[in-house]
């Protein structure tokens, strides 16, 4: 009976031992995709990319981020990559569909200002700067990449909300888009 026991320990060890590997190895060669799609969207915004190689490059990069998906599911680089390269295709409509729940779930300046400019590449303008100004209310340096022009007058607006904050307490922040 004993011997029936460790055999079915071993079994059992080996079993978990074998899900555990399966289970890192597919976030590691999802962590490498992440890798590789954010280089390609990097070197895109940077414009180390030719013009004529920035759609597959961001084609290539939706594909990784998609297959990417199930096991980097919520995370936020994840969604930040994809959320850019769809922009850059012409596809912010899925962009938005793409970020809008996690900012929901939970706000981040980088993932507004995804939004922002997925919001601009659709023609909503107004919705653009609501995410603009929302993200700048939570960190004004995530407005660093936003023509200096917009950052400013967003920051004005900031500013502006913060006195009328301190002067009238409860006021909530500036809205979502």
């Amino acid at each position: 009976m004993k011997e029936a026991m460790t055999r079915l320990f071993r079994w059992a060890t080996v079993v978990a031992l074998v899900s555990l590997g399966a289970l890192l190895l597919t976030r590691y060669s999802a962590e490498w995709q992440l890798a590789r799609a954010e280089q390609l969207v990097d070197q895109a915004l940077r414009g180390r990319v030719a013009p004529s190689a920035i759609a597959p490059a961001m084609t290539e990069a939706v594909a990784l981020l998609e297959h990417s998906a199930r096991a980097l599911q919520q995370d936020a680089r994840r969604l930040l990559a994809q959320a850019t390269a769809l922009t850059i295709l012409g596809r912010g409509r899925e962009a938005i569909e793409l970020i809008a729940p996690e900012i929901a779930r939970a706000e981040r300046p980088e993932l507004l200002v995804a939004l922002g400019r997925a919001h601009a590449s659709t023609g909503n303008d107004t919705a653009a700067r609501a995410a603009f100004l929302r993200a700048a209310w939570i960190a004004p340096a995530s407005l660093s990449t936003l023509p200096k022009r917009l950052r400013d007058e967003l920051l004005v607006r900031t500013a502006e909300i913060e006195s009328e904050l301190a002067r009238v307490p409860n006021t909530a922040p500036p809205p979502l888009p």
